[in-house]
């Protein structure tokens, strides 16, 4: 089993890339040229807000790594089958969101992390998964006037 100092400093190098990695998603949103016709909430509110959250986690996380509260109570252990669903999945979406739009990558992705999580009712996660990623192509369009891809197989 590794030391707790050893656990404090690799909880540190984590906390300090969360920091820098919340830093550089603040800095490339600083950098969108916004048109005039967005409201308040334009291209540029979420891309802040996940910079904005990302910094303040790894602001707790280095907190907890000097403390030696971060480390694990047990040997720590990967389950390989439900990682390698997950980065499927996203790789998934990744290729297809393009071609097939935001609607059927996003159920894809979704129907592949609660396969990850366990939940073994295809069904059920095909319709919750198409619930939410037509519920988020909605938002996204008529309440943020962002455009989510439609995809160019069938619409392009």
């Amino acid at each position: 089993m590794k030391s707790l100092r050893a656990y404090r400093i690799g909880g540190q190098v984590i906390a300090l890339a969360t920091v820098a990695a919340g830093i550089a998603v603040v800095a490339a949103t600083s950098q969108i040229n916004v048109s005039p016709v967005y409201a308040a909430a334009g291209p540029q509110l979420f891309p802040y807000l996940i910079g904005g959250a990302t910094i303040l986690i790894g602001l707790i996380a280095m907190v907890e790594a000097f403390r030696g509260t971060l480390a694990p109570d047990g040997e720590l252990e990967l389950d390989l089958l439900p990682a390698g669903i997950m980065a499927g999945g996203l790789l998934l979406q990744i290729f297809t969101i393009e071609p097939l739009g935001w609607v059927p990558s996003t159920t894809a992705l979704f129907m592949a992390g609660a396969m990850a999580f366990g939940k073994r009712n295809l069904l059920l996660d095909f319709v919750v998964g198409l619930t939410l990623s037509i519920t988020t192509l909605l938002v996204f369009d008529r309440w943020l006037g962002l455009r989510l891809p439609f995809g160019n197989l069938f619409f392009g």
